[in-house]
C-alpha cells in the first residue's frame, strides 16, 4: 500500500463524485463554500487542512517521477487518506454529515454546541399587569382556520422522498461500480 496508490483511490472517488477531472479540488471548494458548516461539524477544518495537504503532496508525488514517496508521506498520512476515501463512502465525510443534517432540518442531525456560562438577566422595571374581567375570561377563544393538506402537496412530498430514494440508489450503484473496478 502506497501514499501514490490510495491518493488515486480518492482522486478516483472524488472524480466520480463531481463528474470532473479534478474531485479533490472540487470536495475542498465545496468544503469552502459550506461558510457555516465549519462551525457545527466537528474537525472541519481539521479535514480541510488535511486534505489540501495531501492533495498538495499527491501532486509532488505525480510531478517527479521516480522521487521516492516516503519523502513527502509517512505511514500515517497513507492511513488518513485510506480513512477519508472510507469516510466517503460510508457518507460520514464532513460533506456527507453536513448535507444529511441539512436534510433534515439541520439541528437534529448536527452535535450539540458546548453550553456557554449564561450571563445573568437584566432587571427590568416590572410594568402595570391590566385587570382582566370575568366577562373576558368567559368569551369564546378565536378560532383559526387550518387549511388541510391538498393531495396536490402530498404527492409533492411523496415526490421528494422517491426522488431522494433514486439518488441515493445511485450513488450506492457508483460506489459498487467503483469498488468492482479495485
Amino acid at each position: 500500500m502506497s501514499f501514490l496508490e490510495e491518493y488515486r483511490n480518492l482522486e478516483m472517488l472524488c472524480n466520480q463524485l463531481y463528474e470532473s477531472d479534478n474531485g479533490i479540488n472540487d470536495y475542498i471548494k465545496n468544503m469552502k463554500q459550506c461558510k457555516k458548516a465549519k462551525k457545527l461539524i466537528p474537525d472541519w477544518i481539521d479535514d480541510l487542512e488535511a486534505l489540501e495537504d495531501y492533495r498538495d503532496i499527491g501532486k509532488k508525488v505525480i510531478k517527479k517521477k521516480g522521487v521516492n514517496e516516503e519523502k513527502y508521506a509517512d505511514e500515517e498520512d497513507i492511513e488518513w487518506v485510506v480513512s477519508f476515501t472510507k469516510r466517503i463512502l460510508t457518507k460520514n465525510d464532513p460533506i456527507s454529515v453536513y448535507e444529511k443534517a441539512m436534510l433534515a432540518g439541520q439541528s437534529e442531525m448536527l452535535p450539540k454546541k458546548k453550553k456557554t456560562k449564561e450571563k445573568p438577566a437584566k432587571k427590568i422595571a416590572a410594568k402595570p399587569v391590566k385587570e382582566i374581567t370575568t366577562e373576558e375570561v368567559n368569551e369564546p377563544a378565536e378560532e383559526t382556520e387550518t387549511e388541510p393538506l391538498s393531495v396536490g402537496g402530498a404527492i409533492g412530498w411523496g415526490f421528494l422522498g422517491a426522488l431522494a430514494a433514486m439518488v441515493f440508489c445511485g450513488v450506492a450503484l457508483a460506489v459498487v461500480y467503483f469498488l468492482m473496478k479495485l
